[in-house]
């Protein structure tokens, strides 16, 4: 029997097939933690209304699950799950071919359903950016792409005998003494806290977004923490095993935290989601403090010879201060080729012509996920 494409558009058999989609993530290699089916099913029971959930499966004739995609129905565009929080995301798949085949036969199977299938943020290197290469859809779809942003990306060696602070870069140790004598000073007796991956108070994710909230005012547009699904999901994934994980700054024991670092931690790599800081606070560097903090504590946890820090998207400053290394995001459309479509083809073909012809004025950075084998196979950043 040939291999067939499944959709599953009701929580109840979402919920039903969870864990064997779990178990399936585990056997693929995404390209982040995040990128898993417990944190977009965790979305996606958040989010339930306004947008549809379509869990798309690729199944062999056998029955044996080959590559999975979770999107959201938005009317006529169906949209991948959770991407305009989580930074990006990938797709699990025993292989690059049966992603791109899941990609084709969606194409194909919406017909006039969806005009546009859209991947807001693709990393590059990952399954899902070389998936939607595949030739395959060239004769389904135009596919229209424009640089989103980047992840600068670092690593700090862990060394028998050699302590964490001296496997600093020396711009980042020297920042740190100087921080950490200024809190000392005003602060004397401030704690740090590391909570998860997952199983921790999910109240104390209220309390981070009641800082972001707060802090929001420094920045352009609203706080994301503002946005009650997104809040849903991170208490759910706290409740729960995830790698979702929260370091927070405290003036004095039980008191209001002046800085947090939301971020996700796989025993080799640390993820900075989300950070802010009590703006009365400045003046002590507390968010600078509180990273150097929390890299310490995922330092000696992690597997191997080096903690990597991925800074995810963003252009904030402070990142610069970190690595000049960084791997590309992208935002990626495709548009099946139908006569009803043509019009948005063209419109989607001037406006990101003239975006990526802006974005190649910036500088290149060189990627660091690069595929491991000629399966297509992600090795995550090193």
């Amino acid at each position: 029997m040939p291999s067939a494409l499944h959709c599953h558009d009701r929580w109840e058999a979402i919920e039903s097939r969870l864990p064997d989609w779990l178990a399936f993530a585990d056997r693929c290699r995404l390209a982040a933690p995040f990128c898993g089916p417990r944190v977009w099913s965790a979305w996606l029971k958040a989010r339930r209304s306004p947008s549809e959930p379509a869990v798309f499966e690729w199944r062999s004739g056998d029955g044996e699950l080959l590559a999975l995609l979770p999107m959201e129905r938005k009317g006529t565009r169906l949209e991948m799950a959770g991407t305009l929080h989580f930074d990006y995301q990938d797709l699990a798949a025993l292989d690059t071919a049966a992603a791109g085949d899941l990609i084709a036969a969606l194409v194909e199977a919406e017909g006039d359903r969806a005009s546009e299938i859209v991947f807001p943020q693709v990393a590059e290197g990952s399954r899902l950016a070389q998936a939607l290469a595949a030739p395959r859809l060239a004769g389904l779809a135009r596919l229209e792409r424009r640089f989103w942003s980047r992840c600068p990306v670092a690593s700090i060696p862990r060394e028998p005998g050699r302590g964490f602070e001296t496997a600093l870069p020396s711009r980042q140790r020297k920042d740190y003494r100087n921080a950490s004598r200024r809190i000392a000073e005003a602060l004397p007796e401030h704690v740090a806290e590391h909570h998860g991956p997952g199983s921790f108070d999910p109240g104390l994710v209220g309390e981070a977004a009641a800082l972001h909230l707060a802090s929001q005012q420094r920045k352009a547009g609203p706080s994301v923490l503002a946005d009650a699904s997104l809040r849903g999901t991170l208490e759910a994934l706290a409740d729960g095993e995830s790698p979702l994980c929260l370091s927070l700054l405290r003036p004095r024991p039980g008191a209001a935290p002046i800085a947090f670092h939301l971020g996700w931690f796989d025993g080799a790599t640390y993820y900075d989601y989300l950070t802010a800081y009590d703006a009365a606070y400045a003046a002590l560097s507390p968010g600078r403090w509180l990273l150097v903090s929390a890299l310490a504590h995922w330092h000696g946890r992690a597997a191997g010879d080096e903690l990597r820090l991925d800074l995810l998207c963003g252009e904030e400053p402070y990142k610069n201060r970190w690595t000049a290394e960084a791997y590309r995001v992208a935002r990626a459309v495709l548009l099946p080729h139908r006569l009803s479509n043509l019009p948005r083809i063209v419109a989607y073909a001037a406006v990101y012509g003239l975006k990526n012809a802006r974005n190649r004025r910036l500088p290149e950075r060189g990627p660091c996920l690069e595929p491991d084998d000629a399966s297509g196979s992600v090795a995550l950043p090193r």
